[in-house]
């Protein structure tokens, strides 16, 4: 995920997902080049590079599709935050207006498996915490930046924890380790 300001009042957090496009892109080039390679003897014809070429196109359009990409905008100006999330299935928009976020946060929950998820929230006025980007496989080390970047635009980087009192950027957790002891 990367940050841009544009000015004062426009913030941009997106995450593009570069590397599982290109993946993408490199199986479907390589359905293309396996049109092209010869004939095994014991298979009758083209079929296995036909068949070969529309596997690797399939993987390659899935996986292009199952990237995703997530922008947030913050328009201090208009007083909204725009977040828009294209996925596998399709994609969605939320609009939030920008008073009624207290704060940005990155939560640690347990996902069930012994693993924890870190979630980046919005801490809403009314107590509510509105997930816009989750990160399940390890902490976001190169993402705490961007969380920087949103709770220096909304003003709430003065303070180390969220309005909840919980830490609002916590460390890294130990995978190995027992959370009770």
């Amino acid at each position: 995920m990367r940050v841009r300001q544009l000015n004062p009042d426009v913030l941009i957090a997106e995450d593009l997902s570069v590397g599982p496009r290109l993946m993408g892109v490199a199986l479907v080039a390589m359905g293309v080049a396996a049109v092209y390679l010869p004939t095994a003897p014991s298979i009758p014809g083209d079929t296995h590079a036909a068949w070969l070429a529309v596997f690797l196109a399939i993987a390659g359009v899935a996986v292009f599709r199952a990237a995703g990409s997530r922008i947030v905008m913050f328009d201090r100006a208009a007083g909204l935050v725009r977040v828009q999330i294209r996925a596998l299935l399709g994609t969605a928009a939320f609009v939030y207006r920008l008073p009624d976020i207290a704060d940005a946060i990155l939560e640690l929950e347990p996902a069930g498996d012994g693993r924890y998820v870190y979630r980046a929230s919005f801490v809403m006025r009314d107590g509510t915490h509105r997930a816009w980007a989750t990160y399940a496989t390890g902490y976001p080390a190169n993402e705490v930046r961007v969380l920087q970047a949103v709770r220096q635009f909304l003003g709430t980087d003065a303070s180390a924890s969220g309005p909840d009192g919980t830490p609002a950027i916590p460390g890294p957790r130990d995978p190995m380790r027992s959370p009770i002891g």
